[in-house]
């Protein structure tokens, strides 16, 4: 589980810019048409190029500009995160295939006071979507409950994120409670199986979040988590 921070984080510093962004989104693109794959809701760093690359091929995005407090490659703080959303809005609103969103990481990469600016920037913001990786792992959970005394749907939701259209990526350990607040609340859930599977964190419990009324999605999680971005492999 501490991979992200040992040695995703510090890779990505080091050699993530705008131009291997547009590269790599070029390859996932052509991977995502090859593999039948229409639209995907991605949550990365430089975003506005992935919109510009996605629009040139021609599906469809939902495009998160990541917000987090680890100094991720494309901003030094929270506020440069805040200014990139911006720029993705001014350039992709209204657009009819690249749908900007915000996308605070996670609650223990961003905290509650980072995650209630991005419900208030959402409230004056309602065509934009929001995005967050949500009850994925065991350090997740620890992190909420030793700093909250709370799960991590509980954290979103004080927060006020927890929302109709939030999409949750992950949504592994959530139990019956946290299942009846997500419902409640309307958000939709993005189901990563080979992510998941290939980081041995357990299985989802799709169907009870689908009997609850919740959306669930196939989704991949990404290459860096899950090999591939072809979910029907």
């Amino acid at each position: 589980d501490d991979r992200l921070f040992r040695y995703v984080l510090p890779m990505e510093r080091k050699f993530v810019t705008p131009d291997m962004v547009r590269a790599g989104t070029a390859l996932g693109a052509l991977e995502l048409i090859e593999a039948g794959v229409t639209t995907v809701a991605d949550m990365y760093y430089f975003e506005t190029e992935v919109g510009r690359v996605v629009d040139k091929a021609g599906f469809r995005v939902v495009a998160g500009q990541t917000i987090a407090d680890f100094d991720p490659p494309d901003h030094r703080d929270v506020d440069g995160g805040f200014a990139l959303t911006e720029e993705l809005v001014a350039e992709f609103r209204g657009h009819p295939r690249v749908i900007p969103s915000i996308a605070p990481h996670a609650p223990y990469s961003t905290g509650i006071p980072v995650m209630r600016r991005v419900a208030e920037w959402a409230d004056r913001n309602p065509d934009v979507p929001v995005q967050i990786h949500l009850a994925e792992m065991d350090s997740e959970m620890e992190w909420c409950a030793r700093h909250h005394d709370a799960r991590p749907v509980e954290v979103v939701e004080r927060a006020g994120l927890l929302r109709k259209g939030l999409i949750c990526a992950h949504c592994l350990h959530v139990n019956d409670g946290d299942i009846a607040r997500m419902a409640h609340a309307g958000v939709c859930v993005a189901h990563n199986a080979r992510s998941n599977a290939k980081a041995g964190r357990g299985i989802a419990p799709v169907e009870a979040m689908r009997a609850a009324g919740i959306p669930v999605g196939v989704a991949t999680d990404g290459p860096m988590s899950g090999n591939t971005l072809d979910v029907f492999s």
